[in-house]
């Protein structure tokens, strides 16, 4: 799960440059783009709360 979260770093930093910076903001520019949770679902605030917990531990 981390090496997945790190995967998206640089995508989420570009997201949030955006201005993209809520949770709900994020998982919809993240559904835009195509990409999917590690899983292969659709994003939600939640998934989005834990990746960028992942993210911020890092």
């Amino acid at each position: 799960a981390e090496a997945f979260a790190q995967d998206l770093t640089a995508v989420v930093e570009d997201i949030r440059v955006d201005g993209h910076v809520s949770l709900r903001a994020i998982a919809a520019e993240l559904a835009l783009r195509g990409i999917r949770t590690r899983r292969g679902g659709a994003w939600q605030v939640s998934n989005v709360k834990g990746l960028l917990m992942k993210l911020d531990a890092a």
